[in-house]
């Protein structure tokens, strides 16, 4: 075999092996198919095939490609399955092999390439080798029958070929049982592509037969005499057939695989979005920004008291404390009003502890019920719903305040799961709904609950059923954006990330996808497929976008902000203020459950490897164990962060096999780590100084990486840390 196929065998070997650890068992199986494909291209391209037959093969490839196309609005009816296996039956294993395979390639250049093309190709190929096994017996009686069976069963063989790699990409959890229901699904269209196959062979199949085997015969080149010179023939060959493979393999490796999170159009229908919402609030002197606009913005970075969202002395808050007062958009009984108002007010900025002549915080606290229930109203009670407590729990927890009774609040929530896993806004109705499911899910997921409580693990089941073919939900079987924006915020809240496989279905759709597709020219977006611009649309489709670029929830980061202006330690004095608030905004840092942020505590060096990994988006890499240092065990709470920074080559241990978890960080460890995390340990190892450590501060002044009190031997805080990180990611950033 050429050297070029070790390359790609290696690639497929370490791909798979990456692949295997991410548990991406549809992108596993794309590295196991490449070499398995390869192979067979270059056993054929090493074969004695002459230049007048590779020529008659590469013929029937293309009229077996060409056969595909005018079927295409046919389900599953196609002459390709007929042509290949006629193919190989008269040429051999390897010539129909090389047939199919090519004809699903070449194919999809119109119908569309995908990461299902390896899969196409290696399933024709195989039916290639099916005709080459049964031409050895076509003399025999029985030959046209098993002929005849082999076309009908490989019908239902392609079928679940292509519904293994539906199951392996797209469908979670992988069991016998979804399995089968994944290969029931496409019963019919296999009954089709089968009994097409038969009636393709029937009408055509011995004329076909005669024809090959005609050409076969004649254009077949047989040397009486080795010593006959071959005038050139076998490097024409030999160089006709290279051309093939290359252009075979070349195209193989450049199949587009599943888009990566983020790299389908999400931050730039969010930056349209917010772009839109500017444009229209402006005309209204920003007035009508809160309270579900001022969330979304929120979450997409703006700053609402900046002058970009001011108009004179006028801001989105200052117009939302009119409205209060004046009790438009606010009713004073209504408590949802209050919650989604409290929410609005900390994405802008402002106190929602002393707005416009309330204490919404106070307020919506003391509307809890002794059965753990936020009333429907603030002072008349009310025990029926759902969305009234669920946006309580949220919008207290978002202010960083406490449920005065977290358990019964919780456990007031879980008793009205409905059977299926699904959630109504009003506990009367039996009905379900993916609206009020996925913001369930919000509210569960900030009072504790994760992915394994049993409630969560309903509602996911339960939503999974209820997605769309296009990835999205509807409500009351109206296919809408909220509903679908809805599902995101609650998945983002649980740390779930939905365009995952979990809930991406075969074409590639998802929540994200589809949630683009309701965005208009102008960047607005509407509620309903081929609709007009709808505000509150727009509004929550930038919360979920948001949220999974940011791949945080948005009600998580106002918490953490919440909690930062309680900091009793720490404000807006301090020197390294705008970094911690950095920090604890995107939830690289926390503080302490006593309320304090403790800026001049020393730092460990398993806290700081947790800053690196955390400050500089590794978070979700943190999830593996290291068993390299004797003095991390698996168990330790920095195991993780640890193995994610040593595999990035951040950190490294104090010996071969010591971490020193405990020890503090030196500010000459500091400097070295943040060098190392910007790539230029060369240009620190190559300057020359009186310690180990010179070059590394040398490069990180440079950078401008050093903190305020720097000294190399001295222990660094807390503070210190968070302004080195912070400086850090910008520079990682730009």
């Amino acid at each position: 075999m050429p050297k070029i196929f070790s390359v790609i065998l290696t690639i497929g070997i370490a791909g798979a092996w990456s692949a295997y650890r991410a548990a991406n068992w549809g992108l596993l199986s794309l590295f196991i198919l490449i070499p398995i494909l390869a192979y067979f291209f270059f056993r054929y391209e090493q074969g004695d095939t002459d230049a007048r037959q590779l020529a008659l093969v590469a013929t029937l490839a293309a009229l077996a490609a060409a056969g595909r196309i005018p079927f295409a609005a046919i389900p599953s009816v196609q002459p390709t399955t007929f042509l290949v296996m006629i193919t190989g039956l008269v040429f051999g294993a390897e010539s129909g092999f090389v047939v199919g395979a090519t004809a699903a390639l070449a194919s999809n250049m119109f119908l569309g390439q995908g990461p299902w093309t390896p899969w196409q190709m290696l399933a024709w190929g195989l039916v290639g080798v099916t005709g080459g096994l049964l031409g050895r017996y076509q003399d025999k009686s029985w030959a046209k029958g098993l002929l005849m069976v082999s076309a009908f069963v490989w019908g239902y063989l392609f079928g679940w070929f292509m519904n293994l790699w539906n199951w392996l990409a797209f469908v979670y959890p992988l069991t016998w049982q979804s399995f089968m229901a994944t290969n029931i699904t496409s019963f019919w269209p296999d009954t089709m592509h089968a009994v097409s196959n038969v009636l393709f062979m029937r009408l055509f199949g011995a004329d076909l037969v005669k024809i090959l085997r005609r050409f076969d015969r004649k254009f077949r080149v047989i040397y009486l005499d080795d010593n006959v010179e071959n005038v050139g023939g076998d490097s024409v060959v030999r160089f006709s057939k290279f051309l093939i493979v290359f252009f075979l393999l070349a195209t193989i490796i450049a199949v587009p695989l599943p888009a990566a999170a983020g790299d389908n159009g999400a931050a730039t229908a969010q930056e349209e979005a917010v772009s839109f919402l500017h444009g229209y609030y402006r005309a209204k002197d920003f007035q009508g920004v809160l309270d579900w606009g001022a969330v979304g913005l929120f979450a997409a970075g703006e700053d609402l008291n900046s002058d970009r969202w001011r108009q004179g002395i006028n801001t989105p808050l200052s117009w939302r404390a009119q409205q209060v007062k004046a009790g438009n958009t606010f009713n004073d009984e209504k408590n949802t009003d209050y919650q989604r108002t409290l929410l609005g007010v900390l994405a802008a900025g402002g106190d929602p502890t002393d707005f416009a002549g309330h204490d919404l915080v106070g307020e919506i606290r003391s509307t809890q019920l002794k059965d753990g229930k936020f009333a429907d109203t603030i002072t008349q009670g009310g025990e029926y719903l759902v969305n009234a407590h669920v946006w309580g729990i949220i919008s207290l927890l978002a202010a960083g305040e406490d449920i005065p009774d977290k358990r019964a609040a919780l456990q007031w929530l879980k008793d009205r799961q409905h059977a299926d896993g699904g959630f109504h806004f009003d506990s009367t109705v039996k009905q379900s709904e993916s609206d009020m499911t996925g913001l369930s899910l919000v509210a569960m997921a900030l009072l504790g609950e994760d992915e394994d409580s049993e409630k969560v693990k309903k509602a996911l089941t339960y939503l999974e059923e209820e997605q769309l073919a296009n990835g999205g939900f509807a409500n009351w079987g109206t296919e809408n954006l909220e509903s679908t924006a809805s599902v995101v915020q609650g998945l983002m809240a649980l740390g779930m990330d939905p365009a995952a496989p979990r809930w991406t279905k075969a074409d590639g759709s998802n929540p994200i996808t589809a949630i683009i597709d309701y965005q208009l020219a102008d960047g607005s977006f509407a509620h309903i497929p081929g609709g007009r611009t709808d505000m509150m649309a727009t509004k929550q489709a930038l919360i979920a976008l948001s949220d999974y670029l940011n791949g945080d929830s948005v009600y998580l980061r106002l918490r953490r902000l919440s909690l930062l202006s309680k900091f009793t330690d720490i404000n807006e004095g301090h020197w390294a203020y705008p970094a911690v608030k950095q920090l604890v905004k995107d939830g690289t840092l926390n503080g302490y459950p006593d309320g304090t942020f403790k800026p001049e505590k020393l730092v460990t060096r398993a806290e700081f490897a947790k800053f690196l990994v955390y400050g500089l988006g590794y978070a979700k890499e943190a999830a593996g164990k290291t068993y390299k240092f004797k003095d991390l065990t698996a168990s330790h709470w920095a195991n993780p962060v640890v193995k994610a920074a040593v595999d990035k080559g951040l950190i490294k241990g104090k010996a071969q096999d010591i971490f020193a978890p405990g020890d503090n960080i030196t500010g000459a460890e500091v400097a070295t780590m943040l060098v190392r995390a910007l790539g230029l340990e060369a240009r620190a190892q190559s300057s020359s100084g009186d310690y180990w450590y010179s070059g590394y501060i040398k490069a990180a002044e440079e950078e401008g990486l050093l903190y305020p009190g720097f000294s190399p031997k001295k222990d660094a805080t807390r503070a210190q840390c968070a302004a080195a990180v912070a400086v850090l990611r910008d520079k990682v950033l730009e």
